[in-house]
């Protein structure tokens, strides 16, 4: 039991589970349940649902991962996790994460893992162009009192009234300041990352872990991340993240 970990390669013993509460930025707050599924040997695997959040996107997914070698001090394994969720004006997202945690195991107190994996992302940051015309019918008002367009980010307007953008037969925004953008707003915004993960857990009793975990893509930017999209973050995504949580093992 004080050996057992939610993050590092080395997977929980059937019938045991865990529960991590965390919160950072980002995910500004989350919450994970893992539980052992089999174990012969050094082979294992665990399986489980978590739940996070960034305030303007809400999402709930699951995990899983095997463990393939552990050998003195080391452990590596693989893992995946598949989610997606929404939040207001429409917004929605889909995640699919896979990697190779690797470990080293100081006895039973302390465990550190280097996490390399990829993250594929589809983001839904602005209403499409059917959502404000599907408001606009429900609601019997014109677009600009309906209460997407007027709720939306004012970048979500950057190509409205144009010939570049789905959205041509929107009106075009007066009195706003022009936004400089990639790729039509109202689109979903679709990427890869390779991210970079560094996890701290110490065990503090039989039954309590905290950890702190670092991770980060060194090349690619996620736009939801940015304050365009969401005002509680930088003009640009950081790209570099940070969190810090407990463990409970039962």
């Amino acid at each position: 039991m004080r050996a057992m970990t939610s993050w590092s390669a080395v997977t929980i013993d059937p019938a045991r589970f865990t529960a991590d509460i965390s919160g950072g930025f980002v995910p500004f707050a989350q919450l994970r349940l893992t539980v052992g599924a089999f174990r012969w040997n050094w082979i294992g695997m665990d399986a489980g649902i978590e739940m996070r959040t960034v305030g303007y996107f809400t999402e709930g997914g699951a995990h899983a991962k095997l463990q393939f070698v552990q050998a003195g001090p080391v452990a590596i394994g693989f893992d995946i996790f598949i989610g997606g969720g929404g939040g207001p004006t429409h917004r929605n997202d889909f995640l699919f994460e896979a990697g190779i945690p690797f470990s080293l195991l100081f006895g039973d107190i302390v465990r550190f893992t280097a996490h390399p994996y990829l993250q594929v992302y589809t983001d839904k940051n602005c209403p499409s162009l059917s959502d404000v015309k599907g408001d606009v019918d429900s609601e019997g008002k014109a677009v600009e009192q309906s209460s997407t367009y007027t709720s939306e980010r004012d970048v979500c307007h950057a190509r409205d009234g144009t010939r570049t953008g789905n959205a041509n037969d929107l009106p075009l925004p007066v009195g706003e300041a022009p936004f400089k953008v990639n790729q039509d707003p109202r689109e979903r915004f679709a990427g890869a990352r390779f991210m970079l993960q560094a996890v701290l857990e110490i065990a503090v009793s039989t039954n309590v872990n905290i950890f702190l975990m670092f991770e980060g893509d060194p090349v690619g930017q996620r736009q939801a991340f940015s304050k365009n999209y969401s005002p509680l973050f930088p003009s640009q995504d950081p790209q570099i993240y940070g969190r810090a949580g407990v463990t409970f093992k039962f």
